[in-house]
């Protein structure tokens, strides 16, 4: 049953990502009776049967603070390649860029306090871990990495928490800077630094101003 639950969970995350699912009673819904879903598994020869407070025990619904470095990780692990894979679909990068803005994956936004400290913990892990494959996208030889790298650095800039900005900002504008000092390289991914860096100094301007 534990595994039947699961699955479920992970086919509702799927379709967080992919935009498919945004409507709060029907997530709701579905916690309240799994069983009754499209996503839940069917069991082969006996009709399944799921706590609706184990349901919420394992999260109030899909929108739950919770569950945000784990939808983070799933990203990741999922869509941002690591050193020595290949990029695979751009195209799928919108639909990550959309998922980090739609659930505020890299916000960090928790009420400090010794009942959160694991969630605090996990989700500055989550975040440390995307910036660094981005950084790492950033940094790549191959316009095509690069160009996805500097484009998250964007979304980076624009929604991640305002302590973690302060604190890397001048880092990452930096390897921005690399790309645009280069006598060679890409216009593609020059114009890509551009947008970049314009979403940096949007952000930036809001801390000069207030």
């Amino acid at each position: 049953m534990v595994l039947k639950f699961n699955a479920f969970i992970t086919n509702i995350e799927t379709l967080i990502l992919e935009g498919l699912i945004c409507n709060k009673s029907f997530i709701k819904a579905v916690l309240i009776n799994p069983s009754s879903s499209p996503f839940f598994p069917k069991p082969q020869s006996s009709v399944a049967e799921v706590s609706t407070m184990a349901a919420f025990d394992y999260a109030q619904n899909l929108y739950d603070v919770a569950l945000k470095p784990r939808l983070l990780r799933s990203l990741i692990n999922e869509h941002i390649p690591e050193d020595k894979q290949p990029l695979g679909d751009s195209l799928r990068l919108l639909h990550v860029a959309s998922a980090i803005r739609t659930h505020e994956l890299l916000s960090e936004r928790v009420v400090h306090s010794a009942d959160n400290k694991k969630l605090i913990e996990k989700w500055k892990s989550a975040v440390d871990l995307w910036v660094d494959r981005v950084l790492m996208l950033v940094s790549s030889k191959m316009p095509d990495k690069a160009w996805a790298g500097i484009s998250l650095l964007g979304v980076t800039f624009e929604v991640c928490s305002s302590e973690r900005f302060l604190a890397s900002y001048s880092v990452w504008f930096q390897e921005l800077l690399k790309h645009l000092q280069a006598s060679a390289g890409s216009n593609f991914v020059k114009l890509a630094c551009c947008a970049s860096i314009s979403d940096f100094l949007t952000r930036y301007m809001l801390y000069l101003l207030f």
